[in-house]
Parts: C-alpha cells; structure tokens; sequence
C-alpha cells in the first residue's frame, strides 16, 4: 500500500505542474494582496520547541502551563509552514503574558521570556520574510492581564472586570501610550502584518488612526481584525461566520443556502474553527463521520472561495479538541501526511493561478452541499465542484459559458471533460471531494499525461512481479 500511494501521490503531483504551468507563480509578499493570502493560525508555546534555554517552569503535562514553544522553534519549522503553501503565519500575541497562549498580556514593550529573545523573534521574521511568509503576531488591545504593567502605573486608564482589564480609549494619555507602543513594535521588528484582537470596544477612529501610523512605517503591511470592525482593516474574521462554515462542512449534506452571505465583494477572514472554537475534528467525530475527509473538503473550499482562507494549527492531522485544554496540543510533526500532502496540493495552485485567488467568482449551483462555481479572470478559468453529499453528482455546464470549444481537466480525478451532444459539460463528481477543472483549449487526447499514467503504471507492475518472484523464491533449509 505505501508503494501505491507513492505512486499516486507521483502521478498527482505531475498531474498538478502540468495543469497550473501556464499560471504565474507566487509573488513576492511586498506585493500581494490581502486577497492573495492564506493564514497558517498558530500559538508560538504550542508548536516546537527550538531550545530549552527559555524552559523555566515548564509543564508538558498540564494542559495549562507553558510547554517550551518558542521562536528558535518557529524558525527551525519554517519549511514545514511554506511546505503547507500558507503565505501568512499568524503567530498569536509574543508580548509578555500570564498564561501560555498570549491572551492575558502584561506588557505592550516586553517579550515573553518563554517565547525567546528580541534577536530570536527578528530572526523569524526574516527566516520567514526569506521563504516569502509574512509573520503577523496578535496585538491585544482590550480583556489583557490585571497585572499589565500600565494599569499599577496608571490605574485610571483602566478598569479591571473579572481580572482582566478594560481600556479606558476615552483617556487621551492612553491612547497615546498605546499608540506609540505598538509603532514601536512594528518599527523594531518590521512585521509583514498584525492581527488587531479584542476590538469589539475599541473606537474605530482610534483603531483608524493606528493603522494610519502603522503604514507610515510600513506601507505595505497588511492589517487584520479578529473581529468584525468598521475601522480601516484589510480583512476581518466575523465568529458568526465561522460557525456556518463549520455547520456546513462539519458533515456530509448539510444546508448552503447561508453561502451568499459569506462570499461577499468584500475581503474577509473565513475558518471552520479557531484557537477558540470547539475544533471541526471534534465536530465531525460527534457526528461520527470520518475527521480526515471533512477537513480535505473544508479546506478545498476555503481555498478555491473567494475568501482569505485561514487553518488552524493542527488542523493537517485532524487534532481534535472542543475547549483549549484539549484543543492547544503540542503541534506533532510525526503524523500520517493524507491530509497535509491534500492541502499542499491545492494550494500550490492556489499560489500559482491568480484567478483562484482574486479572480471573479460566479456561483454556478447550490443546494444541500453539492456547489459549483467558476474562478476567472482575463488569462484563466476555473470550475469548481464541492460535493459535499454522501452521494456522486452530476452537474451539466452549458458549453456557451467558454464561447468556444474547450476541455475542462480534472485535477484530482483527472478526467478530461468535453463537449457531449446536448452541447454541455457534464461533470460527474464523487461523494465528498472538492474537484476543480481547469478550462482549456481543446487538443484532443492529453498523450503527456496518458505517458505519465503509463509509467507510473509500469512501475506498479514491475513492483508486483518482483513481490511475486520473491514470493516464489525458495527459502534456505
């Protein structure tokens, strides 16, 4: 089985360089677009841990505690992040903080010691900046620690409420410190993006007028908001809507009706689960469907819709999880790669068509899972087909919509669809695969890929023969 695995993966990977050739590769990250991103969502303590320098009080085995993550560990895993195809890696708050995964800060100009050094986090961003990854840390701007450093220095810019403090953005001297230090923090460490956080109570010019200093040291970054906001972000994740695209790919068959609403002209942030959500392997478990399979659908959409895809870490070997103490493992390099080999797949045509990334969408079909739509732009088009049912479906295309004749090549089934006598494309998809269809000109039989699938082919055969001659080989007596 692992032989015909590698042989398949073999075909595939070939399959997937032939089809996105003609494509324009990745670009450099100065000039991508929001747009263009696909965000790798991580905690710096949860992912590896690159030294034990920083290991005081450490803890593996409580749930709660630090577990040596750190930014030495960042930079040794870089491959594996740009391996995923993701081009942002958000790597959560790194300021000085109570517990492990950053929400309770106590400094806005401190690092957490457990994290590493000032040099060690400079050094991920250019190990990142390097591998064309943009490396976005969270800035917390309102629930941070009772014991933040400015609260016992100035207790009138704040309340505390439940141990967590609430910002005062009515004090001008607050706002004016907050202001300041997050430049500075951008100016220290040149981050391609920041993930604003907690800024449900924060006023959007505030908000605004931060961004504004944001970009005149760095113009090109790029800014997000981890909830939905009428300031000035380039993109916002809304929480609402990351439970429908958990309802809807969380099992087979589900309504799709709320899809509208989620693909919007407007740039934004869609995940099936989050840091804080209850995981989408833990959904799918309860509903006793099989983990792997929904996550390579989830995926397969977010990354062909017209969103800017963010993946939880872990979600590439199906870690499972309904609260933080279950869902924050340690990130385990050692797994079966199914699903990681799947979402490198995609995305290496993600990154490489600009039509599947900005291009225009039009919603083709959508009822109870089965969806179909097009991605195209002036140099290419895409079809693609989520059958999200327990059952194969069938789509029939009009052959109107290409103004010419042309051929629709499958990239994972790897059929080639034609013209039939009623004048249409009919696509046959199997249950619960994502399948996208690149609109070529028509050239007849594909002899490249018939050559491909000949020799991987012959390549099977002869393993088999040499299994069975030395099955049949006598054994020494």
């Amino acid at each position: 089985m692992g032989m015909l695995h590698t042989l398949r993966r073999a075909a595939a990977c070939i399959a997937i360089g032939a089809l996105a050739m003609t494509a324009p590769t990745a670009y450099a990250q100065q000039e991508r677009a929001i747009e263009d991103e696909s965000i790798y969502d991580l905690l710096v303590d949860r992912f590896f841990n690159g030294t034990i320098v920083n290991d005081e009080q450490v803890d593996t085995q409580n749930p709660a505690s630090f577990a040596g993550g750190d930014f030495a560990g960042l930079a040794e895993k870089v491959s594996y992040i740009q391996s995923l195809g993701f081009t942002t890696a958000a790597i959560g708050s790194v300021f000085a903080t109570d517990t492990y995964d950053g929400y309770m800060v106590t400094s806005y100009t401190e690092l957490e010691p457990h994290f590493g050094t000032q040099q060690e986090l400079q050094h991920v961003v250019e190990t990142f900046h390097k591998k064309q990854i943009r490396v976005m840390p969270d800035v917390r701007l309102n629930r941070v620690s009772a014991n933040h450093e400015w609260l016992a220095q100035h207790p009138t810019w704040g309340t505390v409420v439940d141990n967590v403090v609430q910002w005062d953005y009515t004090n001008a001297q607050f706002v004016a410190a907050l202001r300041e230090a997050i430049v500075q923090f951008q100016q220290t460490y040149e981050f391609g993006a920041l993930r604003f956080t907690e800024t449900t109570n924060v006023p959007a010019p505030v908000l605004n007028d931060i961004i504004a200093a944001l970009r005149d040291v760095t113009p090109n970054i790029q800014i997000v908001s981890n909830e939905a906001t009428t300031a000035q972000v380039d993109a916002a994740l809304n929480e609402a809507h990351v439970d429908v695209w958990s309802r809807m790919f969380a099992q087979p068959s589900q309504p799709t009706s709320e899809l509208a609403q989620l693909v919007t002209s407007q740039a934004s942030v869609a995940a099936v689960d989050t840091l804080t959500s209850p995981r989408l392997t833990h959904k799918a478990a309860e509903a006793n469907v099989f983990p792997p399979t929904r996550i390579k659908v989830a995926m397969g959409a977010l990354l062909t819709m017209p969103v800017v895809p963010m993946m939880t870490y872990g979600t590439e070997i199906s870690m499972n999880g309904a609260t933080a103490a279950q869902s924050h493992q340690i990130q385990n390099f050692k797994v079966d790669e199914e699903i990681i080999s799947y979402i490198a797949d995609v995305q290496t045509v993600r990154n490489k068509s600009a039509a599947l990334r900005t291009g225009a969408f039009e919603l083709l079909h959508e009822q109870d899972g089965f969806i179909v739509f097009t991605r195209s732009n002036d140099e290419e088009t895409w079809v693609v087909a989520i059958n999200n049912t327990g059952e194969t479906q069938n789509y029939a295309v009009p052959a109107s919509m290409f103004h010419e004749s042309k051929e629709l090549h499958g990239l994972f089934e790897k059929d080639i669809v034609r013209v039939d006598e009623q004048g249409q494309y009919n696509l046959v998809v199997d249950r619960e695969i994502v399948e996208l269809y690149q609109v070529k000109e028509e050239k007849g039989f594909n002899v490249a890929y018939m050559g491909v699938m000949a020799f991987v082919y012959v390549i099977f055969i002869a393993f088999i023969w040499l299994l069975i001659r030395r099955a049949k080989r006598p054994t020494a007596t």
